[in-house]
């Protein structure tokens, strides 16, 4: 996604080129939300800024973080192939 250079634009303010990543299909500028196994926001990481929370877990828990109980005690936070946790 984020090496589709066609979708990126180089930008040159005040004499410093920066990268204009809003053309890339999907980009999440700032915080990655989606939980896709796919860089949103460009930073050469892989969903490291979605976090799972539900009625189970009220606190917010981090993709690989454990999350089960019992039987599933070592269970751990994963994206599905629906993009979601």
């Amino acid at each position: 996604m984020c090496a589709t250079l066609s979708s990126i634009h180089a930008v040159c303010h005040a004499g410093t080129w920066s990268c204009d990543y809003t053309s890339v299909p999907g980009f999440e500028s700032g915080k990655e939300l989606s939980c896709d196994g796919l860089d949103n926001d460009c930073d050469g990481e892989t969903d490291e800024d979605f976090e799972y929370k539900d009625d189970v877990h009220p606190n917010p828990v981090k993709i690989g973080a454990g999350c089960g109980a019992g039987a599933c005690a070592n269970g751990r936070v994963e994206c599905k192939e629906d993009k979601t946790a």
